[in-house]
């Protein structure tokens, strides 16, 4: 069970517990919405922190293939300043979900078979 299944489980039993508190006003129908709500603000903490989230959302990883690439590039005689790596990181996290949005729909599209084949 992954770090972000454990802190959902205890989100879910936390909340469900305090609506059942006597003492608070909280109704049983509002714990999936209290508990969405929390899992959507605490899940990509738990997934940075615990350093489980995809390599390609990994501001290391992509900062050291970064710095290959430049280490690399030096040795023909080119040199990124530092102020271009951090805008360049940048640029490839913004572009990320287009390229992947993208990527889905083309792969759909050129796809022989029906979705659930």
């Amino acid at each position: 069970m992954s770090a972000v299944d454990l802190v959902r489980t205890a989100i879910v039993k936390g909340v469900a517990k305090a609506a059942s508190d006597p003492e608070l006003s909280t109704d049983r129908a509002d714990v999936s919405a209290v508990t969405s709500k929390v899992l959507t603000e605490v899940a990509p903490v738990v997934a940075h922190v615990t350093n489980s989230e995809p390599w390609y959302q990994s501001r290391v990883t992509l900062g050291s293939i970064l710095a290959l690439v430049a280490g690399l590039l030096s040795l023909f005689g080119y040199a990124f300043p530092s102020e271009l790596q951090g805008q360049i990181i940048d640029l490839v996290l913004a572009s990320a979900p287009l390229i992947g949005g993208a990527l889905a729909l083309y792969g759909r599209w050129v796809a022989k078979k029906p979705l659930g084949s």
